[in-house]
């Protein structure tokens, strides 16, 4: 069986595979995003798109 990630997890892993340099921007702003995720959940803010867009993407070049 495989071992499940979450996004955060996921999204860090991925980091340090070797990616051309646009990948790696987008990498680096999901990080930051999901960083901001709590903050986003405290004060009732819809996560951004943006998320669920690079999350679409990572999970592609997965």
């Amino acid at each position: 069986m495989g071992t499940y990630y979450t996004p955060k997890e996921c999204a860090k892993k991925v980091r340090y595979l070797v990616l051309p340099d646009m990948n790696r921007k987008i990498v680096e702003e999901f990080i930051t995003i999901l960083g901001m995720r709590d903050t986003f959940e405290e004060h009732r803010v819809p996560i951004p798109n943006k998320v669920v867009m690079y999350y679409v993407v990572l999970l592609k070049r997965l």
